[in-house]
C-alpha cells in the first residue's frame, strides 16, 4: 500500500476504476450501439475475482463487480443485435508476479520447474 493511502481509499479506488468506470462507459456507449443494431462490449475481468488470495481482496471484489453485470448486459443488448462479453486475460507479466516474463524456469527452485514432457511417437 502506498504511503498516505488507507485501506478504505485503496478499496474506493479499485471500485472506482474497475467497477464504476466500466458501468458508466457501458451506460454511455450501449444506447448508440443498440440503435445501430451492431456492436460488442467487452469488459475485462480478472481471475482474482474467482480465486481469493490472502492479499488483494479489494481488487478481486472490484473485478467480481464486473462479471455478473456483464451477463445482464448481454441478456439486455443481444435482442438488439449487440453482445456483452466478459474476458479473463489471466496473469500479466509485471515485476514480482509469478507470471513475470523476465523469470525463467531456471530461476525457480528445482521442485517448481516445469517437467519435460515426451512427445508421443
Amino acid at each position: 500500500m502506498q504511503r498516505g493511502h488507507s485501506a478504505r481509499s485503496t478499496g474506493d479506488r479499485h471500485v472506482a476504476v474497475n467497477t464504476r468506470a466500466p458501468f458508466l462507459l457501458v451506460g454511455a456507449l450501449a444506447p448508440g450501439m443498440t440503435e445501430r443494431g451492431d456492436g460488442v462490449i467487452v469488459l475485462v475481468g480478472s481471475s482474482a475475482a474467482r480465486m481469493p488470495a490472502p492479499v488483494g481482496a479489494a481488487y478481486g471484489a472490484s473485478k467480481a463487480g464486473v462479471e455478473i453485470p456483464t451477463r445482464y448486459l448481454d441478456h439486455r443488448v443481444r435482442p438488439r443485435g449487440c453482445t456483452g462479453q466478459h474476458r479473463l486475460p489471466g496473469p500479466g507479466p509485471h515485476r514480482g508476479h509469478p507470471g513475470d516474463a523476465r523469470r525463467t524456469h531456471r530461476d525457480a527452485r528445482p521442485d517448481q520447474r516445469p517437467r519435460a514432457r515426451r512427445c508421443p511417437r
